[in-house]
Formats: C-alpha cells, structure tokens, sequence
C-alpha cells in the first residue's frame, strides 16, 4: 500500500507542474506565488479561509501536493524506506490508514496554531510521513537501523533516539521559527517557512494510532473495485491452503471429523479474509499456528 502512495504523490506532482507550464495555473510550486488563489490553493490546498468555508477535504488533500521537487523526494523518501517495513510488521491498510490519520492531525494541528492569521497556505505530506516514522519507532524502539548521513556515511542508530530527536526539533522549530513567522506559505516561503506544527500533529497522530491500534484496525476503508469481483480479473488470496477434498479421501468420515473439518475450514476462511484485508503481518501467533495444523491435517 506504501507504493500506491508514492505513485498518487509522484502522479500529484506532475500534474502541478503540468498545470502550472501549459495552462499558465498556480500549481502551488515554489515559482509561484500563491496569495492570490486560484483553484488548487482555494479548493485542494489547507488554509484559515478554506477551513472556515468548511472545505473540509482539505484537511486530507492539502497533503497530496508538494512545493518542489526536493520537498516530494524527502518525505517519498520516508515513506518508501519506512512505509514498507511498517506494513511487513501492520499489513497495507493500516499504512494507509495511519498515512491519513498522521495527514489529518497535522492539518488539524498547523490550522490550530496558525488561526487568525491570513496568506497561510499548507501543503505536502511531511505530517503523514512523520507519523509513519514515528509509528515505527514506537513498535520498534530498540531494534538498530543503518542510516545513510547525507546519503553516504553509515550510522547504526536505534529508533527510540530517532523519535526523541524529531520531537525536540520540531517542538523548538514550531516555538522559535513559526510561531515567531506566522502567517507565510508553508513549507515553500520565504525564509523559514518550515510547518513544525503540521510535523509534531502528524507525530501525535502516529502516537495515537500506536497506542489504540487495535481500534484504528477495526475501522474499514472503502474499497473500490472494477467490474464484478468474481470475475477473472477479481483479487485473489497471497496466501492458500487446500482445504478441499482429495480423490484419496475416504468416502465416510465420522460425524465428529466431519464437524471438526467444517469448523477448520471456516476458520481458515476467516484468516484468509484477514490476510487480504490487512496482511500476513496482522496475524495473531495462534492464527499462524491455525494455518500451519491446517496445511498439516489436510495435506495427509
């Protein structure tokens, strides 16, 4: 799920620049100022003014553009490196769940902090990427990760240190940089236009998804599909286990067996279903174990 994100940015971003080069639109790049609107600051872009029109969408979609190339590069960077070993550990759907959880409450957060205050304009995907991370570093804080410094010198760090440090930077970034400039375009303006409160929101949410995980997991995202899902081209399960019935089967089996293979293979249908829903990685240790008497009582 992790790569249908990077590829919505990517797609994102080259639709801002077409925009921008061939319609002579605001693509909310660097190279243009955006104080005097248009359709992507007025409608998809996070704003006092959009929030208090009750564009609500904003809240999410802000997160989908970026001021420049080099501002989409670092949080793709993130989300491609850490977003994939979150969902080896939670599964898909609950990266993407967590990417609009994280997306959201930095929103909420940057609009709280910058109320009252106009030609703010907020945008790129920084606070979900933050909440991917520091998501990971809650589920992960002593196992060590190599990290490139300045994309050469290896560093072996652990991920608790990792979620510290964000914290204290973000925290002094939003007391000494933005409170201090309110009021300019976020992330790409002039001078220090960093959106701290957008980061440490987005790292609040990360927090809030670990902690009540269980919870997050339960909520359903609406799944689109094309054509008829029974049809050839319908999703199919990553993972099997042959539960029907072999040539070799005894023609007669005792009513206990019988009610003892029905109750597995519902199960095993059950699993399966988590398995699409969210991932190998979501299962319990007795639903692998499940799966394993499974391929073992029915493979004989």
């Amino acid at each position: 799920m992790y790569g249908w994100i990077l590829i919505v940015l990517i797609a994102v971003f080259l639709l801002q620049n077409i925009l921008q080069l061939f319609f002579g639109m605001d693509g909310l790049l660097r190279e243009r100022a955006v104080r005097a609107g248009g359709f992507l600051p007025d409608w998809l872009a996070l704003s006092e003014a959009n929030f208090a029109e009750f564009k609500i969408w904003t809240l999410f979609s802000y997160s989908l553009f970026h001021g420049s190339l080099f501002h989409l590069l670092a949080n793709a960077l993130v989300i491609f490196f850490v977003g994939r070993m979150v969902e080896m550990q939670a599964g898909g759907e609950s990266v993407l769940k967590l990417f609009i959880l994280a997306a959201v409450g930095g929103g909420l957060f940057w609009t709280i902090v910058n109320w009252g205050l106009t030609g703010g304009v907020l945008i790129g995907a920084s606070g979900g990427a933050l909440g991917i991370l520091i998501y990971f570093c809650l589920r992960n804080p002593n196992q060590p990760i190599t990290l490139l410094l300045f994309f050469v010198i290896p560093v072996t760090v652990l991920p608790k240190w990792i979620g510290w440090g964000l914290l204290a930077l973000e925290t002094f970034g939003l007391v000494f940089t933005e409170l201090s400039a309110r009021g300019e375009f976020f992330p790409e303006s002039q001078g220090l236009g960093i959106a701290h409160s957008a980061h440490l929101g987005g790292m609040a949410a990360g927090f809030l998804f670990f902690r009540y995980e269980s919870w997050f997991r339960k909520l359903s995202i609406p799944k689109i599909r094309i054509g008829n899902s029974s049809s050839k081209g319908a999703v199919k399960p990553r993972y099997r286990v042959n539960v029907s019935k072999t040539a070799s089967s005894p023609a007669v089996k005792s009513k206990k067996a019988d009610k003892k293979g029905g109750n597995l293979r519902e199960e095993v249908d059950r699993i399966l279903d988590k398995i699409n829903t969210s991932g190998f990685g979501s299962l319990t240790e007795q639903e692998k174990e499940t799966l394993n008497q499974a391929k073992e009582l029915l493979g004989k």
